[in-house]
């Protein structure tokens, strides 16, 4: 057995992955910013707690202190003996047990140190109703840390996006944190930079900053420099709505969309819906909105699971190759062109760099297309290349057209291709979605439970590299639940085959896994061989579930990532009946 050649600098590989944790089923992408929101709030409460506890406690409990209140999103805190020590929404409640209410305990009792999601209705101050609530906890120094959503109180956007849209979305978020982190240090090169239309850091397509103070003045507007100066207060939109009160209705320290209508300037129209992302941050709100496609028309997610994980790695990807040929071009050219390298090439995902007049530079699938120019280059069915290409912008581009799929005998199929211009050239990695039948039919909690293992999974390699002994000393222990929740366990195996940590069968340490077969048969050396991944994988297998008795044959889906020499797995048996 023997893990992928990867050569690299080991301060540029961008392969971690922050999971976004646990989807509650039927919420919206608005839903899901306020889960974010939710998520961010809860690490807000821990970082403030170890620094004071008690004057968190008391920010908790003030109900107009906007860091742990943020619209229905409010912090809790419940020591693992189940007693209310902090609660944003009901303080009067401090000091019960929750075991005394509604019989919660058992809800609470589900927290991991890597975050869960719990449900169970309780009392909205706003509407002096119980209301069904969903809360993110998170198991830390003896307490678990919390922040509720009441849904009912979720705005009802009545938006349909796209992927596209979805995609515009995070991009203006990105934007929006870029904005505050330029503007808090260098202001004077911010403005510049946001008036300046070429600048493709605060300009793509439709998208551009908006910066207003919080007594109302506008600072900085990317479309409409001319604005600055004024009140927003006085500001309405094309349909009469002020801007100025939408602005104070939505203030947040964690961000927000707002939805208003305004001209697109991508199509010069007059009065499109806009969406726009809106953060407080010190004395300023920011701001940056897309323009939904079609917003009245419903549509189909056509990107599954095993899509999404694909485009998380092809973006990894794409980040270390532009960091890499920054520091050394004609290395990264001959590292992409190694087919056995594994920082460029993982299953389907390869890399593509051209310049700027469209020249092939690199080109991790077909060596032979350098020197070639993308504009005399056309896909599958007719569509030139270059002219797709030039649509690349700084933030990133996804288009769509149809190329061989090298995982796949090189048949021809849809492609999905990011790309990325720096520096005076296009980096590009995609994805061929839906090439691969992958746990298509998960249910919601199952993709809660695959979003923990890979959460376990990352933990893992980073308390491994600084302490080998010590977290294999703690895969080992059933009862950590860093390691160990319900049926996720972790497992370590040197890139040799030998296994150095097993959290279900610790009595497989020093085994090896080229002469262990799963319940069917197969050899779970092959299986690691043909995933492993430095940006990961899920495999599937068959293996006994921990938590039932006399299991031997249950479908077992993995997430399996490399890191170093080790090769690190936690995952979930999805037809299971877990109630």
């Amino acid at each position: 057995m023997s893990i992928k050649l990867i050569i690299c600098i080991s301060v540029l590989l961008v392969v971690s992955v922050t999971p976004t944790l646990a989807v509650h089923t039927g919420l919206d992408e608005f839903g899901k910013s306020r889960q974010m929101v939710a998520q961010e709030m809860v690490e807000e409460v821990i970082t403030s707690f170890e620094d004071s506890p008690t004057d968190t406690i008391s920010m908790i409990n003030d109900m107009d202190n906007p860091l742990f209140h943020d619209g229905n999103v409010y912090a809790l805190i419940v020591d693992l003996d189940g007693t209310l020590v902090a609660h944003g929404s009901t303080p009067e409640m401090v000091g019960t047990s929750i075991y005394d209410v509604d019989d919660l305990g058992a809800l609470f009792e589900e927290a991991s140190p890597h975050g869960w999601w719990i449900e169970y209705d309780w009392e909205n101050p706003a509407s002096s109703t119980d209301e069904s609530n969903i809360v993110w906890l998170k198991t830390k120094w003896g307490h678990n840390f919390g922040a509720g959503i009441y849904l009912d109180s979720l705005f009802d956007y009545d938006i349909e996006l796209t992927e596209y849209d979805r995609e515009r979305q995070r991009l203006a978020q990105s934007m929006v944190e870029k904005t505050i982190e330029i503007y808090s240090t260098q202001p004077d090169l911010a403005l510049s930079m946001i008036h300046d239309t070429a600048n493709p850091l605060f300009h793509d397509r439709e998208l551009y900053v908006t910066i207003v103070h919080v007594n109302g003045t506008i600072v900085a507007d990317g479309r409409y420099p001319e604005m600055v100066g004024a009140d927003i207060e006085f500001i309405l939109d094309t349909s009469g709505v002020n801007l100025g009160d939408l602005y104070d209705a939505n203030i947040s320290l964690y961000g927000r969309w707002i939805e208003y209508a305004w001209p697109n300037p991508f199509l010069s129209t007059t009065g499109d819906l806009k969406l726009a992302w809106t953060k407080t941050s010190g004395d300023y709100i920011y701001s940056v909105g897309i323009y939904p496609e079609s917003p009245d028309k419903e549509y189909e997610d056509i990107l599954t699971e095993f899509d999404h994980d694909r485009r998380a790695a092809a973006e990894m990807m794409i980040q270390n190759a532009i960091t890499m040929f920054g520091m050394d071009m004609m290395q990264t050219v001959d590292i992409i062109h190694d087919m056995d390298n594994s920082l460029f090439h993982d299953e389907e995902l390869y890399v593509v760099i051209s310049d700027s007049d469209g020249t092939i530079v690199a080109h991790g699938s077909y060596p032979h297309l350098v020197g070639q120019n993308l504009h005399d280059i056309t896909g599958g069915r007719g569509l030139v290349l270059g002219e797709l290409f030039e649509t690349s912008t700084y933030h990133g581009n996804w288009v769509e057209y149809h190329w061989p799929n090298p995982a796949a005998e090189n048949n021809m199929q849809e492609k999905m291709t990011l790309l990325v211009s720096r520096g005076g050239y296009t980096f590009s990695v995609g994805i061929y979605p839906d090439y691969k039948v992958a746990y298509e039919d998960l249910t919601p909690y199952d993709v809660d439970r695959r979003h923990l293992a890979q959460s376990m999974v990352e933990h893992a390699i980073s308390s491994f590299e600084t302490n080998p002994s010590l977290t294999i000393d703690t895969i080992h222990d059933d009862t950590n639940k860093l390691y160990r929740d319900n049926e996720l366990y972790v497992t370590i195996t040197h890139h040799n085959g030998t296994i150095v940590a097993h959290g279900q069968s610790p009595d497989l340490v020093g085994a090896d896994i080229e002469t262990i077969r799963d319940s069917r048969g197969k050899l779970l050396g092959d299986i690691y061989d043909d995933y492993q991944s430095i940006y990961g994988s899920w495999a599937e297998y068959h293996w006994p579930n921990p938590i039932i008795s006399d299991s031997e044959d249950d479908s077992y889906l993995a997430w399996i990532k490399t890191s170093s020499d080790y090769i690190f797995s936690s995952g979930i048996y999805p037809e299971f009946d877990y109630d």
